[in-house]
């Protein structure tokens, strides 16, 4: 709760914030003034150590996409093969195969400008567009252990 209201009252930024209710835990918690540094060094090293090159390569291919007009690009070509009617699941097909590369956000940063010029044209909410675009990547990124469980789960 804490956390939320510096967010979103203060306007902290959600790293400061972060940090912030980070110490405030440590404290509540016991830990000892000259460990609360290092306890929160290691944890956020620990965590960004594993995943940091992951999302910057994600980052950067995403940045390499954007920037070439592949999204666009591909966007633009399914709506045509499939037709005006089919928009959505033109750009859904589309978000599926800009999702498989690239992490989640990164790929919805790439796709805001196809939802948005989409709807513009069709003169409907972002949301016709922007959800299953949005639901598309998110299955595309599911860890494959949670989807060999809901494999098991749906089918059994």
């Amino acid at each position: 709760m804490i956390l939320l209201l510096l967010v979103i009252k203060a306007k902290v930024h959600p790293f400061v914030a972060l940090l912030i209710f980070s110490l405030l835990v440590a404290i509540a918690t016991g830990i000892p003034a000259e460990k609360i540094m290092e306890t929160i060094i290691s944890g956020m090293g620990g965590l960004l150590g594993h995943i940091t090159i992951i999302i910057v390569l994600g980052a950067m291919l995403g940045a390499i996409i954007e920037a070439s007009g592949g999204a666009e690009s591909l966007a633009q070509r399914f709506s045509k093969t499939l037709g005006l009617k089919r928009t959505v699941a033109a750009l859904t097909m589309a978000a599926f195969i800009l999702g498989i590369p690239v992490f989640f956000e990164v790929g919805f940063i790439i796709v805001i400008p196809l939802i948005y010029g989409s709807t513009k044209v069709a003169r409907v909410s972002p949301l016709k567009f922007g959800l299953p675009m949005a639901g598309v990547m998110l299955t595309v990124h599911v860890p494959p252990p949670l989807q060999a469980s809901c494999t098991l789960t749906w089918a059994g």
